[in-house]
């Protein structure tokens, strides 16, 4: 073998290997990039229902405040729609009879 073959073997094993330190580099990014995506949705749905619960709980403990005297009211003032009421409802409902209550009393004066 002379030293224009050596160099040229060496060469070849010099791409082959970069090739394969790509390769390699390549694949542990997507084999474990996966897994962190995986992972990540994992948690996002934990989350949703977490959060769906919540939601769920916040609803049945405002129960109290869901009168019929307050629906009621809603209904006739039409500051929302029939059924249960949210709670945006019921502070709408309750700033609108606030301004009736302040009109009906500058109109006594």
């Amino acid at each position: 073998m002379n030293i224009e073959e050596l160099k040229m073997i060496l060469e070849t094993i010099n791409t082959t290997t970069g090739l394969a330190k790509d390769m390699g580099t390549t694949w542990i990014w997507l084999h474990y990039g996966f897994k962190a995506l995986e992972g990540l949705a994992c948690i996002a749905g934990i989350a949703i229902v977490i959060y769906g619960i919540y939601r769920m709980v916040k609803t049945v403990n405002n129960a109290d405040v869901d009168t019929a005297f307050m629906r009621s009211c809603r209904n006739k003032l039409g500051t929302g729609s029939p059924g249960v009421m949210t709670e945006a409802e019921y502070y709408a409902t309750t700033t609108k009879i606030m301004e009736l209550i302040d009109q009906y009393r500058r109109e006594q004066k």
